[in-house]
């Protein structure tokens, strides 16, 4: 009988948590095939964790069929909780009817009868104003299958018809962006597109929409499922069809406009921004601008001649269209679509799979986002997604902390501040005399903030960004928010209002639009021809202007015929991008990021960045709103990390609220929810480890602490670099070799390092000598050879095994956070075996890593929060590497950990627990090697 690794934690927690609910799950759950027990496990703990409103923290080894039951998990409670609520709504609604009846023949005086009658009502009408919301999805669901099939025909029709007229016959060309450069006339913009919005006009964006604590008119409780990247997600969404869930499941796949869009005009675009910005500005102008036949009469005798094609608005969001697509996500027989197969399906319809996309998540069951979506308050806002009385699932979290702290951290260059400062002052001089007093005002602040950061970098507003800063280069510097605001001697100015400004009067979108017509440089000068190209007698005179321009300097890409200046690397095509970016870090509480001021050879090459060092702060919201999250991955330790930053998100939910200045009904509400939340947080956390599907036999993790001459594997930074500790490294592998059959994956702690290792090891010939056991492949620095690399490394195994070659297999010299570190698999004979050599700690004296520890120890209430955080970092960056090699139920391998550090118990308890229950400390090198070929020898017969 197999033995299965399991962890005796997991079971008294399952324990514990029967003890307190009132509900059981399910002995048995739907799956694709007959489930492990470690399977089963996972989803009555997952089925606990949604049922009581608990926050998950569940580990699940890759290979142990994680996401199926993450999906039949979840998916399970989700269709019982839609069944129980209806039941108790319906039950309650009767057991109100009866006490009013009760109420009205007890007796009791008048008054006292009617006002218990008046609040048993009130309560009944509440109830029954939510049970009819779901009677009406469910009844819109049920008219929506009807109606789908002549809504679909009617809208293709429709849409073929319309495609001929806006793009010709040949429209799937024009669609798959292959002619897809349009007449200039279809991107000139009038000058009126280039002045300031008013700013505080009541007029909202096309792309606003209602705050997370606005009360939404959600019918029934979604599943929110979250991955770092679209591949992973489709990954998932794979995985759902597949599932017993798949055919009745609603689920939406959301992803941004630059995944999505399938305007040709729109998706040519080189960047995520630009793309936005011009599907905005289609959707504002989709009435149409009239254009004018003549300027000279002073505006009184304008006549309409025509509406360009640009400002008709998109063609792919006409209601009929798009409608039909909508309803196909929900329910079409197409079955689940991720977000290729909503490009697909938008192509064909003729409607835009992103707004559709959007429109579907109100029906929709399951609603699956990246990373960004769900962690970005602004982005969620915009698409509508709402957290609160919903489930929310996390995939790969253990990247989710540092994912919270890149996206809300930002950096600018010198290069884009010193562009993005002469686009806007030679957009001021353009139009200065057209704006409000507001809005210059705030124009001319926006502009001497800027000038304020170039001279922190050494430079002046005007100046060249190739010149040298003032003072030299300098190594970095790290401000708290109050000292950098003070130094740059912007404190007078408020920045809270700033922000307000740039987003009402969407000054950025309008001065990429003026750079893109008008000749712009990037030398930090000022461009005096601005005034000189402004168009004399309206468009029309523009154009006639810049046709006698060489073809060479013609823009094709935005479509308009000007002059276009070279973009520097790092300034992009809209330096103002990240320089808004930078200054809504500097919104952020003073306490919770620092500002790091690096000097470089030019004040281009310069750059300030924002360090974000709380990611409770942001995480507050997706932490608290939520009816329960799940942090699911196959490698969660070090788990004490994640408690103590879900600890800290809590309490910032709560210090939002109790100190917001601003009170309404809602904020009672979510303080009563906080409160509920946070009195018991520590409760609420619900930890789960199972072990791995692979027997224990399969696995064989050990410490090995000395080599073959009796040294001690030592690779601490001290000793890691000396010849004794390099040869004794070479003696190891080559020994090793002689027993490990296949494939050995070697990570090293850094690129350096590496390189340093294997340089040694081929001066002393021991690259040459391995070479006749294993052909020695490195991990290339360019994502683009990688493919190759693993190629090569495949090929020289398999020719092994079909008796090509007469070597015993390959050795892949990998680095520990590199590109063969994580995502990609090493299962079977492509990685019998995994060696850690010493531990990847980052370096020490970084001072973003100081100040990051500083702050947890100042912050934390655990004891040497900063200590724990700097080893978990290593740990985690360990726990990635060694599950490369383990992929399935028969597969098996070794992992060798070769430093004494890793005898340390604190190390060993960051480990896996699947890894950790069978950990062995080999103190001599002679038992490592016994080991060894005593596991594989019992292995090698199998195989064949």
């Amino acid at each position: 009988m197999e033995k299965y690794l399991y962890s005796e934690e997991s079971k008294n927690r399952l324990t514990m948590a029967d003890n307190i609910i009132s509900l059981h799950p399910p002995e048995q759950f739907p799956f694709p095939f007959d489930p492990y027990p470690i399977q089963v496990d996972f989803m009555r703990n997952l089925y606990l964790c949604l049922e009581n409103q608990k926050i998950g923290i569940f580990e699940s080894p890759t290979g142990t069929g994680k996401s199926q039951s993450l999906i039949c998990g979840s998916f399970r409670w989700l269709s019982d909780h839609g069944k129980r609520r209806r039941e108790e709504l319906e039950n309650e609604i009767q057991r109100i009817s009866a006490e009013i009846t009760a109420t009205s023949d007890s007796g009791h005086d008048w008054l006292t009868t009617q006002a218990q009658s008046l609040f048993e009502s009130r309560r009944k009408d509440e109830l029954e104003k939510k049970l009819k919301k779901l009677e009406k999805q469910d009844l819109r669901i049920t008219e929506m299958k009807k109606a789908l099939k002549q809504i679909r025909s009617s809208a293709v029709d429709q849409a073929d018809l319309e495609f001929q007229q806006l793009f010709g016959a040949d429209k799937h060309k024009e669609l798959n962006g292959k002619s897809a450069t349009p007449d200039s006339s279809e991107e000139i913009n009038s000058e009126t597109d280039f002045v300031l919005e008013d700013y505080g006009s009541d007029q909202d964006s096309d792309d606003t929409e209602k705050g997370e604590n606005e009360d939404d008119s959600e019918e029934d409780t979604k599943i929110i499922f979250c991955s770092r990247t679209h591949s992973q997600l489709s990954q998932f969404v794979g995985e759902v069809r597949r599932s017993p869930y798949g055919e009745s499941t609603r689920l939406v796949s959301l992803a941004s406009r630059q995944s999505l869009c399938i305007n040709p005009h729109v998706n040519k675009l080189r960047s995520q921004a630009l793309i936005n910005e011009r599907c905005l500005e289609l959707q504002k102008n989709k009435k149409g601008r009239p254009t004018k036949k003549s300027e000279g009469c002073g505006g009184s005798c304008q006549e309409i001649l025509k509406r360009s094609r640009t400002s008709a608005g998109c063609p792919f969001l006409r209601p009929a269209p798009l409608k039909c697509l909508t309803q196909e996500i929900i329910v079409g027989d197409g079955g689940i679509a991720d977000v290729e197969d909503l490009v697909l399906k938008g192509k064909k319809i003729g409607a835009c799979p992103y707004y559709a996309a959007r429109a579907a998540v109100k029906d929709a069951q399951v609603v699956v986002v990246p990373y960004n979506t769900l962690l970005h308050r602004s982005t969620r806002n915009a698409i509508g997604l709402q957290l609160r009385g919903n489930v929310v699932i996390v995939d790969e979290a253990h990247n989710l902390l540092d994912t919270v702290e890149h996206i809300h951290s930002a950096e600018v260059f010198g290069n884009q501040l010193t562009h993005g400062y002469s686009q806007l002052k030679q957009y001021h001089q353009k139009y200065c005399t057209r704006f409000s007093a507001k809005n210059l005002l705030n124009l001319k602040q926006l502009m001497f903030v800027i000038g304020k950061l170039i001279k922190i970098l050494g430079g002046v507003p005007d100046g060249n960004p190739m010149d040298a800063p003032k003072g030299g280069p300098s190594a970095t510097k790290l401000l708290s928010l109050l000292e950098f605001i003070s130094s740059a001697e912007i404190d007078s100015m408020n920045l809270y209002n700033l922000q307000e400004f740039i987003a009402k009067s969407k000054v950025v979108r309008k001065v990429q639009g003026f750079s893109e017509v008008y000749k712009t440089k990037n030398d930090g000068k000022i461009n005096n021809d601005v005034g000189k190209n402004t168009p004399a007698v309206g468009i029309k005179a523009f154009l006639k202007e810049i046709s006698n321009q060489p073809q060479e300097e013609k823009n094709i890409e935005s479509g308009v015929a000007v002059k276009e200046s070279p973009v520097d690397e790092k300034c992009g095509n809209n330096p103002l991008l990240p320089v808004i970016a930078f200054l809504e870090g500097l919104t952020n509480r003073a306490e919770d990021g620092r500002v790091a001021i690096t000097r470089g050879r030019t004040v281009g090459k310069g750059s300030l960045k924002y360090l974000l060092l709380n990611p409770a702060s942001h995480l507050s919201d997706v932490v608290t709103l939520p009816r329960s999250i799940v942090l699911a991955g196959g490698t969660m330790q070090p788990i004490s990390e994640f408690k103590e930053q879900l600890y800290l998100a809590c309490k910032e939910d709560e210090k939002k609220i109790i100190h917001s200045s601003v009170a309404n009904k809602d904020d009672g509400r979510r303080k009563s929810d906080c409160i509920q939340s946070n009195s018991s947080t520590e409760e609420r956390i619900l930890e789960f480890s199972c072990g791995h599907v692979v027997p224990a036999e399969n696995v064989l993790p050990m410490v090995v602490l000395r080599g073959p001459s009796g040294r001690a594997l030592d690779f601490s930074y001290q000793e890691r670099s000396k010849p004794e500790t390099i040869n004794e490294l070479g003696r190891v592998l080559l020994n090793m070799c002689n027993v490990i059959p296949a494939g050995i994956i070697i990570f090293f702690p850094s690129y350096d390092y590496e390189k340093f290792a294997f340089e040694t090891l081929e001066k002393s010939g021991t690259v040459a000598k391995l070479e006749l056991k294993k052909k020695v492949f490195r991990e290339p620095k360019k994502a683009s050879d990688v493919e190759k690399v693993l190629e090569n490394f495949s090929s020289s195994i398999k020719n092994v095994k079909n008796g090509a070659s007469t070597l015993t297999g390959a050795i892949l010299l990998s680095v520990v956070g590199g590109k063969m570190s994580e995502g990609i698999n090493f299962g079977n004979d492509l990685g019998r075996c995994v060696i850690m050599v010493g531990m990847p700690y980052p370096n020490a004296l970084s001072p973003i890593l100081q100040e990051k520890m500083g702050y947890l120890n100042t912050h934390s209430s655990l004891s040497q929060a900063g200590q724990r955080y700097y080893e978990s970092l290593c740990m985690k960056a360990v726990n990635q590497s060694i599950g490369r090699c383990i992929r399935h139920k028969g597969d098996y391998a070794t992992m060798l950990l070769l430093d004494i550090r890793y005898a340390r118990p604190q190390t060993q308890d960051a480990l896996p627990g699947w890894l950790k229950n069978s950990l062995v400390v080999q103190q001599t090198f002679g038992g490592a090697i016994l080991s060894v070929r005593k596991f594989f020898s019992t292995k090698i017969p199998v195989q064949k």
